[in-house]
């Protein structure tokens, strides 16, 4: 299994009109290929709880729930993402979907 690769986000919704919950970021390069990193929600999710202590079950639920948490009206902050593949040197533009599937442009910072 590759190990995964973390990627950071910051989200400024300071001027909404809506929640966001970014489900994925995706990454374009000068030679056209895309590398996809998603909600670490997605990942949390998917760990089967059933055969683990109550305390560790609750653990993962308290993190998903806080990964999964919506980035409100008024607030900013970062939320992490997670890929299988190392974040490319040569980008040259970057979306972030929604729970929709909806893609924004990035700012550059």
């Amino acid at each position: 299994m590759p190990k995964p690769v973390y990627v950071t986000v910051a989200v400024d919704n300071r001027n909404g009109q809506a929640d966001q919950v970014p489900s994925a970021v995706t990454v374009y390069t000068v030679t056209g290929t895309k590398v996809i990193y998603e909600s670490a929600a997605k990942y949390l999710n998917a760990i089967n709880t059933s055969k683990m202590s109550i305390e560790d079950g609750n653990k993962i639920i308290a993190a998903y729930n806080k990964i999964n948490d919506p980035v409100t009206i008024g607030e900013s902050r970062t939320v992490t993402m997670v890929g299988t593949e190392p974040l490319p040197g040569d980008i040259v533009r970057v979306t972030v979907a929604d729970a929709y599937g909806d893609e924004t442009e990035a700012a550059k910072k």
